[in-house]
Parts: C-alpha cells; sequence; structure tokens
C-alpha cells in the first residue's frame, strides 16, 4: 500500500511517520511540505525519496493510494478535496475542517468517487474511551446525563505562527481544544443547542485563552471547559450515568468508575494504578508506545479499510456532528470577542 504524507510538522515526524513506516505492507512513497527545511530534514530522517513543495505536483508524479494531511486544520479541505479529486483514499489529522459545510463536501466527493475519508479523533480510541466503551455496552454504566470535560494547558508560546490569527485557524478550540468537544459528541450522542459561552479574551495577545461552553444534548448536558495559559496542563472526563458514574484522564492515563458510598475508595484505586502504570511504562520506556497507540489504531484500521473496503474506525461523517458543534460554540466565542474589542 502507497502512502504519500502532506505535511511534515510535529505530529506528522512523532506519529503519522513512525506507525507508517513499522507497517510491513506500507510504502511511504512521498511527502509534501511549504518548508523546504523541514521538509528535507523529515524525509532524509525517515529516509523517504520523493520530497515536493506543491500538493499538485506531488498527486500528479506519485501513484498514492494514500494521502495522509498532517497540515493545519484549516488548509485540509483544499489539499483533501485536490487528492479526492485524484481518486485518492484520504486520513486527516484532527479537525477534519473548520467548517460542517467542507467537511460534507468532502464525504460527498469521497463517497461519489467510492473512495475513503477518514480522521484521526484519536481520543475516541484511547485507553480510557476504549475501557468506558466496553462498561457501557455492559449497562455498567446506565444513561449518561451529564458530561464535564476539562482541557488545561500551560502554554501555546510555541505553536506556529499560523496559529495566531485565530479567525484562520479556529485557536485553542479547533487546534487544541477539538478533542473534548468530540468525546462529548461520541459519548453524549446529539446536540440539540449551545446553551451558553463564556470566553477570556487576552488583549495582550490578541487572543482567546479560555473558553467555557454549556450544551445541551437530546439526553442531557454537556459542559467543556477550555483554558491555555494555566497553572497545568491536563484532560477530565467527569462522566455522571444512572447506573454509575466515570472518570476520564488522560496522559498519563486513567479510568475510574463510582457508584455507590464509596466512591473515594475507586477514585483511589484507580488513580494508585494510574501512577503504577505510568511509573512501570516510563520505566521500561514504554510510555511513548502507550501515548501513540490512539493513532496507531486509526492509522493501521485505515489502511485496512482502503485494502479490504471496509468502513475506517473515524469516518469525516462521524465527526460531522463535532465540526457543527465546534463551529457553534466557536461563532458565538467569536461574537463575544468582537463585542469585548468594542
Amino acid at each position: 500500500m502507497k502512502v504519500a504524507l502532506v505535511g511534515t510538522g510535529t505530529i506528522a515526524e512523532t506519529n503519522h511517520l513512525p506507525i507508517l513506516i513499522s507497517i510491513p505492507d506500507v510504502d511511504v512513497v512521498a511527502v509534501c511540505d511549504s518548508n523546504e527545511k523541514r521538509l528535507s530534514r523529515v524525509a532524509e530522517k525517515f529516509k523517504i525519496k520523493n520530497k515536493f513543495t506543491n500538493i499538485d505536483e506531488m498527486l500528479k508524479s506519485t501513484d498514492a493510494e494514500i494521502i495522509d494531511i498532517t497540515t493545519p486544520g484549516y488548509t485540509h479541505y483544499e489539499v483533501a478535496m485536490k487528492s479526492l479529486h485524484e481518486d485518492r483514499n484520504v486520513l486527516l489529522e484532527k479537525p477534519a475542517t473548520l467548517k460542517t459545510i467542507e467537511a460534507e463536501k468532502l464525504e460527498d466527493e469521497s463517497k461519489k468517487s467510492n473512495l475513503k475519508l477518514a480522521v484521526c479523533q484519536t481520543y475516541r480510541y484511547s485507553e480510557p474511551a476504549i475501557r468506558f466503551k466496553n462498561v457501557q455496552q455492559k449497562g455498567g454504566i446506565g444513561s449518561i446525563d451529564r458530561i464535564i470535560a476539562i482541557q488545561h494547558g500551560s502554554t501555546i508560546f510555541g505553536m506556529a505562527p499560523w496559529f495566531w490569527n485565530e479567525d484562520i485557524s479556529g485557536g485553542i478550540l479547533f487546534e487544541l481544544g477539538i478533542h473534548a468537544v468530540d468525546l462529548q459528541c461520541y459519548l453524549m450522542g446529539d446536540w440539540k443547542k449551545v446553551l451558553d459561552v463564556n470566553i477570556y479574551y487576552d488583549k495582550s495577545l490578541n487572543f482567546i485563552t479560555s473558553i467555557l461552553a454549556t450544551v445541551k444534548f437530546e439526553n442531557g448536558i454537556g459542559v467543556v471547559d477550555l483554558k491555555w495559559l494555566s497553572s497545568s496542563s491536563f484532560m477530565h472526563l467527569y462522566i455522571s450515568g444512572s447506573v454509575a458514574d466515570a472518570i476520564m484522564k488522560f496522559y498519563p492515563e486513567g479510568f475510574i468508575l463510582q457508584h455507590g458510598d464509596f466512591a473515594p475508595l475507586s477514585e483511589f484505586k484507580g488513580e494508585l494504578g494510574r501512577l503504577w502504570n505510568f511509573g512501570y511504562n516510563s520505566f521500561r520506556k514504554r510510555y511513548y508506545k502507550i501515548w501513540e497507540l490512539p493513532h496507531r489504531r486509526i492509522i493501521e484500521n485505515f489502511i485496512n479499510s482502503v485494502k479490504n473496503n471496509h468502513e475506517p474506525l473515524v469516518s469525516v461523517r462521524s465527526a460531522i456532528p463535532t465540526i457543527q458543534l465546534a463551529e457553534e460554540i466557536w461563532t458565538k466565542a467569536k461574537a463575544s470577542r468582537d463585542e469585548a474589542l468594542d
């Protein structure tokens, strides 16, 4: 299976390319990036002969069956549509697109051409989410009536220059917080209305650094709490179910199931297990392997979906509700920002 990759930034170098070249029947035939210096370094590191600075040239010059796109989210639509028009299957890094209409057009084009189209919403296939789904399918959660997703980050000053134009990049919501929004949709189902959005706009940075959104779902309420330039970095999900409650924690990962009057004991046992797994895997130098697993699951599955003609784990169609919700939150966040500027 021949694969070409577009975009040689951090996620490509640390996740996509190492995973792709480790799969026995995959041949990474080309890489493409407008940054020639980075392109040359990454191509040399992974021993990829064909280098391109132009996507049109790459599509004309290679016979890759899959185009793996890891460019900034706001560029995804154009690159993916060009790839689909050239009869290539497309795997997108998150976010699939920044606009619902763009995702819908890509989905329509892929179906018309009988091509596979998927997105790396990797937290759906993290260990905490897999464990939660297993418990849920056995009736151990019951109906979910509330999810509070909290994602805080310490700094954004290392982000690329394009990130700082949030009207183009989608800012912290699309580039950093999209996983929190996606897990809400993945676990809660259909959303009905964005009830409220509060932001903190940092005038010195000309940037929104915090978003707090409340969303009405068909069967409950979701809260998305995003904050950067925070005193600590973490992502937690607190899930309220009719049978049991659950807590998901990420990097390091943990899953805690709580019910009855023994919630503190459950939390203690969960945290102890989380600490043990983190320490053990770090000592054995396996932590990075654990960290890349969700990407590996989606990438390997996508390749198999092309080979064997089955539905990929996270089709763009399945991520459209996430994009719709993020777009609505972002519209309200920008409106609040613009009011603050008046």
